[in-house]
C-alpha cells in the first residue's frame, strides 16, 4: 500500500524544510501546489526535491489565503487528482504528524473496514508551549480532524472558497463512509 500526501503552499519558507523532512519519513509521494510564492519556499523545494519524493505544480492564486479570492477547494481537488497512492493524506504545511505515525501507518492502510481516518488534532496557540483548549460546541477547533482517506472512493472537497469540507462521491456526507480514529496526533 502507498500513501500520497497533498499540500497547497503560498509563501511558507518557514515550514517547508521541516515539513518535507517529516512527511518524507512516511509518504511515498509528496504532491505540492504552489500558489505563487515570492519568498524562499520554491528554493527550499528545489534543493530538497532530489532527496524526497516531491511532485511540484504551480497554480497561481489571486488574493490572500482564506479570503474569497483564494479558491482552496479547486487547489485541493487538483491535488487529489494528481495522487497515485492507495491512500491520500491532506496534511497542511503547518501541520506535523506525531513520530509514531510511521509505525502505525501500515496497519491503518491494511484495515479494509475503514475508508476514512480521523486523528486527534493538537492546536498550538501563539507558541509551542501553549496548546489551544477547545470550547464545547466550537466546530472550527474540533478535537479530531479528518486527514487520510482511501483513494478511489470519489472523496473530494465541496466547492467552497476556504476551509473546505470533504465529501464522498455524489456529494454524500463523508460521515457515511466507514471511518476510524487513529490514536496518533496531528500537531498544528
Amino acid at each position: 500500500m502507498t500513501l500520497s500526501v497533498i499540500v497547497p503552499i503560498l509563501n511558507e519558507e518557514t515550514f517547508v524544510p521541516l515539513y518535507l523532512e517529516s512527511v518524507a519519513a512516511f509518504a511515498d509521494e509528496i504532491i505540492i501546489v504552489d500558489g505563487g510564492s515570492t519568498d524562499g519556499s520554491l528554493e527550499h523545494i528545489a534543493r530538497l526535491e532530489t532527496k524526497y519524493p516531491i511532485r511540484l505544480f504551480t497554480m497561481p492564486q489571486t488574493g490572500l489565503p482564506y479570503t474569497e479570492d483564494w479558491n482552496e477547494s479547486e487547489v485541493r481537488n487538483f491535488l487529489i487528482g494528481q495522487a497515485t497512492g492507495d491512500w491520500i493524506m491532506n496534511l497542511d504545511i503547518d501541520e506535523i504528524m506525531d513520530d509514531r505515525f510511521r509505525d502505525v501507518l501500515p496497519e491503518l492502510m491494511a484495515n479494509t473496514a475503514v475508508d476514512v481516518y480521523q486523528f486527534p488534532f493538537v492546536n498550538f496557540w501563539r507558541d509551542t508551549n501553549t496548546i489551544r483548549v477547545n470550547s464545547p460546541g466550537d466546530e472550527r477547533w474540533s478535537n479530531d480532524i479528518t486527514r487520510m482517506w482511501r483513494a478511489g472512493k470519489g472523496i473530494r472537497y465541496r466547492d467552497e472558497k476556504h476551509h473546505c469540507t470533504l465529501e464522498a462521491a455524489g456529494g454524500v456526507s463523508i460521515w457515511s463512509l466507514p471511518r476510524g480514529r487513529a490514536d496518533v496526533n496531528v500537531y498544528h
